[in-house]
């Protein structure tokens, strides 16, 4: 879907909102993403950011931000993960 159909789809006069930490990636969300996706637009969210966890979540993470132009990702890494990174990871 193109940026501009994506807005004309999701213009409505309710307010607009942006999910600004999810983690769409999760596998809790594996059989129904979709579905969770949808409810979330028919509530009037229009942008997600789905939130790093760490290297090991960032291809599944870029994969879902290329299939939809309302998901963006973020490269971040979770405090809790930090401990056991070393610095080339």
């Amino acid at each position: 879907m193109t940026r501009t159909a994506h807005a004309a789809q999701y213009s409505r006069p309710m307010a607009s909102m942006i999910d600004s930490h999810c983690h769409l990636d999760d596998s809790a969300f594996a059989f129904d993403r979709e579905a969770v996706v949808e409810r979330a637009r028919a509530a009037g969210v229009v942008g997600f950011l789905v939130a790093g966890v760490g290297p090991e979540t960032w291809d599944a993470q870029r994969a879902l931000a290329s299939g939809d132009v309302s998901v963006r990702w973020s490269a971040g890494v979770h405090p809790c993960v930090a401990a056991r990174l070393t610095p080339h990871a």
